[in-house]
């Protein structure tokens, strides 16, 4: 996967804001869909942007707004360190819960974090 040259974000640069009403959420309550949901947060676009993706069937470009990104079960597993299964039924239960929404095409998965856009601030200045 190709990056977007416009994007400076280097990886561990910036933050995310965890509202408190997670505590009370079924997310929460489970610290394995926890982990892959803060994941989710972390990966998400922070602003609009344009990916290319290389796969069997050539190159693909992909349109990711705000609160979403490109995962798959490969990448998703590796990067958090579990089996792909376990990765894909986390995502899956997270998707059912409704945090997150799964738009899966052949090749890859987009992943959109539901509410990013209001829980997260848009000016990249700290708030305090």
């Amino acid at each position: 996967m190709k990056k977007n040259p416009n994007v400076n974000l280097k990886p561990n640069q910036g933050f995310v804001q965890i509202k408190r009403s997670l505590l009370g959420s079924k997310v929460f309550q489970n610290p394995n869909h926890l982990r892959v949901y803060l994941w989710c947060q972390f990966k998400a676009n922070f602003k609009s942007n344009t990916i290319f993706i290389e796969t069997a069937n050539g190159q693909h470009e992909v349109n990711l707004r705000i609160g979403e990104f490109v995962t798959g079960r490969f990448k998703g597993a590796e990067e958090l360190g579990i089996p792909r299964s376990t990765f894909w039924s986390w995502l899956k239960a997270l998707d059912k819960s409704g945090v997150i929404k799964l738009s899966s095409r052949a090749h890859y998965t987009i992943v959109k974090v539901m509410n990013y856009g209001i829980e997260q601030p848009n000016d990249n200045k700290m708030i305090q």
